[in-house]
């Protein structure tokens, strides 16, 4: 029996069957590849609940903007000269480093922000305390 192979350029006379071993090759390369995306296509991981979450308006710890290093540094007391909300605030609004986070000026930037991370991270947030502005979103 004589075999004929049809290609679309017509017969090619140079052709010849792959082998076992070129075969075993092309299969196996195919089956790595074909596992290799399953790790590509996974699933959004389970929500991370945070049972701490603050709803504090943008200027509940002082007038904003307040900076924060990080990793933090924090300052150094002498209780006879200065108090220590003194020293704090000089700390938050003069941070000792060179690239501070900033809190936001205003509280509906500290709602849209933290609803933002809680979206993009997966996080379902507890609070006890709703600002106004939360319970417009939440309700609105």
């Amino acid at each position: 029996m004589q075999r004929i192979i049809f290609r679309t350029g017509g017969l090619d006379p140079l052709y010849q069957e792959p082998k076992k071993d070129q075969m075993k090759s092309i299969f196996t390369v195919v089956a790595i590849l074909l596992l290799s995306l399953t790790t590509f296509a996974q699933e959004r991981p389970l929500p991370i609940i945070d049972m701490h979450l603050h709803a504090n308006s943008a200027s509940s710890q002082g007038p904003p903007p307040l900076g924060f290093c990080s990793p933090a540094i924090f300052p150094t007391l002498d209780p006879g000269k200065q108090s220590w909300g003194t020293v704090f605030m000089e700390s938050f609004k003069n941070p000792p480093c060179d690239n501070p986070i900033w809190s936001p000026m205003t509280d509906d930037e500290v709602m849209n922000q933290t609803l933002e991370i809680l979206e993009r991270r997966n996080i379902i947030g507890v609070t006890t305390r709703i600002g106004h502005q939360l319970t417009q979103c939440v309700h609105g």
